[in-house]
């Protein structure tokens, strides 16, 4: 019987839908497992990214450098006032969830769906919430197929196979095909899959968003002063000034001519993008100098990338990168890390968000939920000083 066929598609957004946590006769505790295993602690409790849970099964805040108060305030499912520890909104998305209209079967699969989610250790609440409702579908499937609720039996590739194949069929195909993807993943992150070393691949280990750290810009920096070639060297700094310094990414990168780098009376560095998100982007600081340079020499109509290459495409960077010399000591050059790593500098030093949108060409508040992990933590006093408001 396909239990989702008088279903409506509903992708459950975090946002417009707000959930109550379960009774307390409602939960289903997780058996305590024989032994300590690997990503278990003393007590047999499951760790975080090598940080041990609390006894009530809740994460130990272990992200920015105030990690002595937040310990101190923090008790249950709740941090301090004013202190976000991404840690802990991950386990209240999980800890709450529960799918629209209560499904049959919700209850007997509720806890298994819960931990497995857990264990697969989501950096956002929001891809929390994108696991949660994918396997929930998933194991409410098999639940009417008479299949035992366990990870290993959900995410095997024949379960998943005959759900997207007969459980799914009153979808679009694109939508089904995102569910085979998170559900792979899924499988990846809490059985490893195949992996040649049979151990679990995190899905918070991708690094398409992750901030460069100082140590890594530097690299980078350096990396770039020691190419071969003055268009390598120039090429490689100028992508680091308009992705570090202006947050820009490929597509409007390309474009750039030199007479888009601006400076008026102020003395700051402006860009001028073009394209679909147009809009004007004020230079941090540090980086002036390099697109001043770069705009003065290339002349006010060439190219401000690779002024001497007129063919423009959607490979141009791609194509450029590839033609760099590697340093061991410098990690891979992305366009996407460097964005983040502006973000989360705008987002640190106060910058107003409605400042920040705008500088970014984003329409809503959603891209920089993913940064959150990687801001500098408050503390709890300081945090109660900031919502309290001075006298």
């Amino acid at each position: 019987m396909n239990v989702f066929s008088a279903e409506r598609e509903t992708e459950f957004p975090p946002r417009t839908h707000p959930r109550q946590p379960l009774p307390a006769h409602d939960r289903q505790q997780p058996r305590p497992a024989p032994g300590r295993r690997k990503g278990t602690g003393p007590d047999g409790a499951r760790t975080v990214t090598g940080q041990e849970l609390h006894c009530d099964g809740s994460p130990i805040p272990s992200r920015s450098a105030t990690d002595s108060d937040a310990r101190a305030c923090y008790s249950g499912n709740r941090s301090p006032a004013g202190v976000y520890l991404w840690q802990v909104s991950v386990a209240q998305r999980i800890d709450t969830y529960i799918p629209a209209g209560s499904p049959p079967g919700w209850s007997r699969v509720a806890g298994q769906v819960r931990r497995t989610v857990a264990t697969a250790e989501p950096l956002t609440p929001y891809s929390a919430a994108e696991l949660l409702s994918v396997l929930t579908r998933l194991a409410l499937f098999a639940d009417a197929e008479g299949l035992p609720a366990r990870p290993e039996v959900w995410l095997s590739r024949e379960v998943i196979e005959r759900f997207i194949t007969a459980g799914c069929l009153h979808l679009a195909s694109g939508t089904r095909a995102t569910y085979r993807s998170r559900l792979l993943r899924l499988r990846e992150a809490v059985l490893g899959g195949e992996c040649a070393t049979g151990r679990p691949v995190k899905l918070s280990a991708s690094t398409a968003s992750r901030p460069y750290a100082p140590t890594e810009l530097a690299a980078l920096w350096a990396w770039a002063g020691g190419q071969p070639t003055a268009q390598l060297r120039q090429g490689c700094q100028v992508l680091l000034a308009l992705g570090r310094g202006c947050g820009l990414d490929t597509p409007e990168i390309v474009p750039l001519r030199a007479h888009d780098v601006r400076r008026p009376g102020s003395g700051a560095v402006v860009v001028a993008v073009r394209g679909r998100r147009s809009r004007l982007v004020v230079c941090r600081r540090a980086w002036e100098p390099v697109l001043a340079e770069a705009a003065r020499l290339d002349g006010q109509t060439a190219y401000l990338f690779r002024p001497g290459h007129h063919a423009r495409g959607k490979n141009t960077v791609t194509g450029f990168l590839a033609r760099t010399h590697p340093a061991p000591a410098a990690p891979a050059l992305k366009m996407s890390r460097l964005r983040a790593g502006w973000l989360v500098e705008l987002m640190e030093t106060g910058v107003p968000l409605p400042v920040i949108v705008a500088a970014a060409g984003l329409d809503s508040l959603h891209a920089l939920s993913r940064l959150l992990p990687f801001l500098r933590g408050t503390e709890a006093t300081q945090a109660a000083e900031h919502l309290r408001g001075r006298p």
